[in-house]
Order: structure tokens, then C-alpha cells, then sequence
């Protein structure tokens, strides 16, 4: 990323993760914490003054859980950036730099949802899921969606079939996101 960073000069970075913590999600939510502050303060992002992180750290409410992570880096000669406030339905200038990892359902700034049990018959639930985070930047807005797919399973069911039955769900998850 310091490379990139340095090479495009970008004025805004939009970072997207899935499955932050991995595995073992309960304990690593601190390690992953250290992470994004370590690099919120490495010499390539420095004049990134403004920074949103949205962190899925609800792990005790397995209904909501999305294991997603999402960050936002704007630059400090960025000009006309505005964070968009789901619950005031406006945008809101925004400065400083604030992580997020709990209860980000009372965040006004992030929407995330949690695909049903019901909505992908055959797949084991898990932490599949979407987050919505909108921006205006030089008067164009952008909704950033993090989405965090079905994979295949079972990669012998996969290759017997093609496409792979996991195809339509993913299909479905997209199709439902979309339109929301």
C-alpha cells in the first residue's frame, strides 16, 4: 500500500476487509486494532488527516455479525469531503481520525446488514454480510459497499457442476444489495 501510496498520490483510499480477525475473531479483535492504528501512522499516510474506520467487533450479537472491516483515508489537501449521516439523511463535514468497532449499528455513518439464515438455503450461516458507507467528494457522491460473499463450500460439489451451485447464491446475495 506504501508503494501504491506514494506512486498515485491518491487524495482519498477506500479500504475494504472481510473476515477481519479470522478465525479467531474474539480474540483478535485487539491485534487487528493495533494493525489499522500502525497504519494510520506510517510515514506513506501521514497527511491523510481524516480518517473513518469502521471495524465489525459485535461478535456476542451472532444475528449481526459480519466480521467486515472498512477504513477511509482522505487527504489533508482534499477539499469538499463530506461523510454522509444515515439517521439526518445529510452530509456532515468530517475531520480527525476515529475507529469504530462497537455497536456500529448506533453509528449514523455505516449501515450494515447481516444476510439471513433463510436467504441461502443449503449454506451454513455464518458472518456473510454487506456494509454501506456514503462520501461526497468535489460534489459527487460515492456509497462504498463492502460485501462479503458465499464461497464454495465444498470444492468437489464445485467442480462437478458448472457454474457452481454457490454461484446462485452469490448471485442472489448481489442482487439483494443492489436494490437496497
Amino acid at each position: 500500500m506504501k508503494q501504491v501510496v506514494e506512486k498515485q498520490l491518491p487524495k482519498f483510499i477506500a479500504l475494504h476487509c472481510q473476515e477481519i480477525g479470522g478465525k479467531e475473531y474474539k480474540s483478535s479483535l485487539q491485534p487487528v486494532k493495533d494493525f489499522f492504528n500502525k497504519l494510520m501512522d506510517c510515514k506513506a499516510l501521514v497527511k491523510f488527516s481524516t480518517v473513518r474506520g469502521y471495524l465489525d467487533g459485535d461478535f456476542n450479537h451472532v444475528d449481526q455479525y459480519t466480521a467486515l472491516g472498512n477504513f477511509y483515508f482522505v487527504h489533508e489537501s482534499a477539499k469538499d469531503v463530506f461523510l454522509f449521516n444515515y439517521t439526518d439523511k445529510a452530509f456532515t463535514s468530517v475531520s480527525g481520525k476515529q475507529i469504530f468497532s462497537k455497536d456500529l449499528a448506533e453509528v449514523p455513518n455505516i449501515r450494515k446488514e447481516k444476510f439471513q439464515q433463510n436467504f441461502f438455503p443449503g449454506c451454513r450461516w455464518s458472518r456473510k454480510g454487506y456494509s454501506r458507507v456514503r462520501w461526497k467528494i468535489y460534489e459527487k457522491e460515492v456509497e462504498f459497499v463492502n460485501i462479503h460473499l458465499f464461497h464454495d463450500d465444498s470444492n468437489l460439489v464445485s467442480i462437478k457442476s458448472s457454474p457452481s451451485p454457490y454461484t446462485a447464491y452469490r448471485k442472489r446475495a448481489l442482487n439483494f444489495v443492489t436494490q437496497r
